[in-house]
């Protein structure tokens, strides 16, 4: 389904991490959030490309950008590389959310699933990107 078939306004969340960042669609009408990939991170630097060709597939009217709340500097620094980008490249509206404990509830889900290592890696970050949109349209 492509973004101009939805009815309602499409919403990317993303669930930053230094390895890897989770990507969710989702709009504000279904209110059901799905996994959209994986991003790759090196050495605090995301796959701006990757980033790029999502939004431009989706068309999202605003991005949901998980807020770790984290004190980790290198994590902080990624998010605002981020912002900067999105509303430098993009010029969408950027919503942060509170997104604390959203990959330990996907991993708990992926056990309850019964989920296979492999998978879980490839699984935990979009459901946590899912989890954080769900989050976000819950509260609408």
């Amino acid at each position: 389904m492509t973004a101009s078939a939805h009815a309602s306004p499409t919403l990317l969340a993303l669930d930053i991490g230094l390895r890897r960042t989770g990507v969710a669609v989702g709009n504000s009408l279904g209110g059901l959030a799905q996994p959209a990939g994986l991003i790759g991170v090196r050495n605090g630097r995301m796959d701006w490309q990757e980033l790029d060709r999502l939004i431009e597939r989706w068309q999202p009217q605003a991005l949901i950008l998980g807020d770790p709340q984290s004190k980790d500097p290198a994590l902080n620094k990624l998010k605002n590389r981020v912002k900067s980008h999105v509303q430098q490249h993009h010029k969408i509206p950027i919503i942060e959310w509170n997104e604390a404990y959203t990959t330990e509830s996907a991993n708990a889900e992926l056990v309850t699933r019964k989920v296979n290592s492999k998978n879980k890696v490839n699984l935990r970050d979009q459901i946590a990107a899912c989890l954080i949109l769900d989050a976000y349209l819950d509260s609408l």
